[in-house]
């Protein structure tokens, strides 16, 4: 009698050790997940909507003024870590959390599988729009400057070269006789190609950028539209990607997507 009783307390010990083992590994889960939807979350960065992930750490911007694109995002990340998170849809760009309110956004060219490689392009923004930018940018002030030393007295100024700066970016540039309606960048979306936009209103004034490459059209004085298209199979330009209002020195406003 007393063996059976034994046993009884041995197989209710056993069970009752696999139930609190089993609270336990539910309790830890719920706790982890918990924490992990804490650091997570979904914020505005450049005006467009961005993944946001908690990096205990302090980043120096004077850090992203010394990259160049020679800087891969390999290296980037083993020197501080992986960015914030991402932001955008269609063009999706990693960006870096300097302060409460200031990001650094990088673009990079990609490699043969299709992963992130060298800087492209590096500037500075807070939640609504760029302030600055990083890379490249020395070129651009420089052309500015020679370009009004070199046209006094032309009422067309900078633009009487065949470069000018557009949102900050030395850019090529091509004078074009037609009047484009603004309004008819606000109508297309990821559907509209180059093609198509080619036969409507004509080829672009130029194009900028640094391992992705932007064209724009001048829609009035100071006043231009930059648009990134997608690469078809034979690595022409395909659909539109992103649309930007712009200036000389910056981004007024997103187009598409918004």
């Amino acid at each position: 009698m007393e063996n059976v009783l034994n046993k009884k307390n041995v197989k209710f010990i056993i069970v009752a050790v696999l139930v609190l083992a089993i609270v336990s590994v539910v309790f830890v889960v719920t706790r982890l997940s918990q924490k992990r939807s804490d650091n997570t979350k979904v914020i505005q960065v450049e005006g467009l909507a961005a993944t946001w992930e908690d990096v205990n750490r302090e980043i120096d911007l004077d850090y992203f003024y010394q990259l160049d694109g020679t800087k891969t995002y390999e290296q980037i990340e083993k020197e501080i870590g992986k960015p914030n998170g991402y932001r955008g849809s269609g063009l999706v760009l990693p960006y870096y959390q300097i302060s409460r309110n200031r990001f650094v956004v990088i673009s990079f060219s990609l490699d043969e599988y299709g992963e992130y490689d060298k800087v492209g392009r590096i500037y500075l923004c807070d939640e609504k729009e760029v302030l600055e930018e990083i890379y490249p940018k020395q070129m651009s002030n420089i052309l500015y400057i020679e370009n009004i030393k070199n046209n006094e007295g032309n009422t067309e100024g900078e633009k009487s070269g065949n470069s000018i700066s557009v949102s900050g970016i030395l850019a090529s540039y091509k004078y074009v006789d037609r009047d484009i309606n603004l309004e008819y960048f606000y109508k297309l979306n990821n559907t509209s190609t180059y093609e198509q936009i080619l036969e409507e209103i004509g080829e672009p004034n130029g194009q900028f950028g640094s391992g992705i490459i932007y064209q724009y059209y001048e829609i009035d004085n100071n006043l231009y539209v930059s648009i990134l298209f997608s690469g078809s199979e034979n690595e022409e330009y395909d659909k539109i990607s992103l649309i930007r209002l712009c200036t000389q020195e910056e981004v007024l406003d997103t187009i598409y997507p918004r």
